[in-house]
């Protein structure tokens, strides 16, 4: 595993306190490995937190009086009033610009299913896609918790991972494929979360895959544009390394090798950009140190940075990022973890 680094910024504000950004790589809210980029947008879990919503529908029709069951402990949207080919849409408005969601929920198949399918598809701005087709049998069904009939219910949780998305507006569709009654077989879904990845606050139209600084068209008012970065106004550009060349001013350096004008770019692209340290020349013992001179007088720093971890991380290899000789972000690879995309690498 290599540790790299691409599209550096650096901004200062002149002048009051130094102000860094840091995060951690994941947080684990109940057992769910979720990156740390993505804030909970939702959490659907009574029948009034359905009805308020006003986002949930069967088939076209939204029902003030939740149309479902207390199973158990979950409010169950759906049961025994979705089957027989009903679809229960969710349909979320207004987010925020993000770049990316993952939706956590509960599926439930109640009553007498010997067989019948629910399908769930979801919208990535441009077309549907199929997340998920299963089936089940009342054998699968564990306990007698709401429902009419004597076979009683069972639960799948379910998550979609990572699913990139940029749109105001999020749909997902669950189609109940039963061939009987809403009174013999209906489905549903309980314990709705949905998370998004947001971009920067100053992006107004959104913000690209590779990041949530990476701002599509034009910026916020208070903003200015600044490559593909929204910076506050108040902040001026005083080091950045986007170009190749960028990087070999006598400011970076690998270990003790620090890189000019005439010798040779230690790295390559990476997710489109050019990447120091790329190709096995940042890793185990050859950290990446970039010394900048700034002007006496300034009060905030703001940077700007993509730290990449090529070829599968680990859990146990972590990105340490230091400012002055303090720790200020450490980065760790998970197993778990899903990425967007590939980028670069084997």
């Amino acid at each position: 595993m290599f540790r790299l680094i691409s599209r550096f910024s650096l901004y200062l504000y002149l002048p009051f306190s130094l102000l860094i950004s840091t995060t951690t790589a994941f947080t684990n809210p109940e057992g769910n490995w979720i990156p740390e980029a993505f804030t909970q947008l939702y959490y659907h879990h009574t029948p009034e937190d359905f009805v308020e919503n006003k986002s949930y529908f069967i088939n076209h029709n939204y029902d003030p009086e939740f149309p479902g069951l207390i199973c158990g402990d979950h409010a169950v949207f759906g049961a025994l009033h979705a089957g027989s080919n009903d679809v229960i849409k969710i349909y979320y408005t207004q987010l925020s610009s993000h770049y990316a969601i993952i939706g956590q929920f509960n599926i439930w198949y109640v009553d007498s299913w010997d067989g019948e399918e629910i399908d769930l598809w979801f919208h990535d701005d441009t077309k549907w896609n199929r997340l998920l087709q299963r089936s089940s049998h009342f054998s699968d069904h564990e306990a007698k918790l709401c429902g009419l009939d004597d076979y009683g219910e069972s639960m799948f949780p379910f998550s979609t991972g990572v699913k990139s998305h940029h749109g105001s507006d999020l749909l997902f569709h669950q189609w109940i494929r039963t061939n009987e009654s809403v009174f013999k077989e209906s489905g549903g879904l309980s314990d709705m979360k949905v998370w998004s990845a947001l971009c920067y606050p100053g992006c107004d139209q959104g913000c690209s895959n590779s990041g949530m600084k990476h701002c599509k068209g034009d910026c916020k008012q208070g903003y200015t544009k600044i490559g593909d970065s929204c910076v506050l106004d108040d902040f001026t550009l005083q080091s950045s390394a986007v170009e190749a060349a960028e990087y070999m001013k006598g400011q970076w350096a690998l270990g003790d090798k620090v890189y000019q004008e005439q010798d040779t770019f230690p790295g390559g692209d990476c997710f489109g950009s050019k990447t120091f340290g790329l190709g096995n020349t940042a890793g185990l013992k050859a950290g990446i140190i970039v010394n900048i001179p700034l002007p006496q007088v300034h009060a905030k720093v703001s940077i700007e940075v993509d730290a990449i971890m090529v070829d599968w991380p680990t859990g146990v290899d972590e990105v340490n990022i230091s400012i002055d000789g303090n720790l200020v972000m450490t980065l760790q690879g998970n197993p778990k973890a899903e990425t967007l995309t590939n980028g670069c690498g084997a």
